[in-house]
């Protein structure tokens, strides 16, 4: 089921993007560290959306997205993010040099849609840099889905929340 919200996940981020962005999944692969001369530690995120270059290619990474097929509790003060979940979007900052991160997650049902998702600001001592990881929740289905038997739900291909 996560590599089938990763993909929702994606194609969300796609339609939504506009004409100036690039979304890639697991694009670029880059090693987070070197051990005696050989790249060790493999990251692939999720999702990145890029800005385009005059040239039209991919120039610079805008975020890095981290999509999470989990429930969350919107009544907790962190919604019930899994701590490890934030911890390990640092190293995505650290090695592509991008500051604003998300946590995707499906949308959790009945959820007052007055609750607002948290937004965790992550400070490195020593530096005047402030890394940004935004909780975003995803809609799974449309909302005049068909009832009918036989018709299956469509996923939602509108823009990203």
């Amino acid at each position: 089921m996560n590599k089938l919200f990763e993909e929702h996940a994606a194609r969300l981020e796609a339609t939504g993007a506009g004409h100036d962005r690039v979304v890639h999944t697991h694009w670029p692969p880059l090693q987070l560290a070197t051990r005696d001369l050989d790249d060790v530690l493999l990251l692939k995120p999720d999702i990145t959306a890029w800005s385009i270059g005059e040239d039209g290619a991919a120039s610079t990474i805008d975020r890095v997205v981290d999509a999470k097929w989990k429930r969350l509790d919107p009544h907790a003060t962190d919604f019930g993010v899994d701590e490890a979940d934030v911890c390990q979007l640092p190293a995505y900052a650290l090695r592509y040099g991008c500051t604003a991160l998300e946590l995707a997650f499906p949308m959790p049902d009945g959820m007052d849609a007055r609750q607002v998702p948290p937004t965790f600001d992550l400070v490195s001592a020593g530096q005047d840099r402030t890394v940004t990881v935004k909780v975003k929740l995803l809609p799974l289905w449309t909302q005049g889905a068909s009832s009918i038997p036989g018709h299956d739900q469509s996923l939602i291909e509108a823009e990203a929340a």
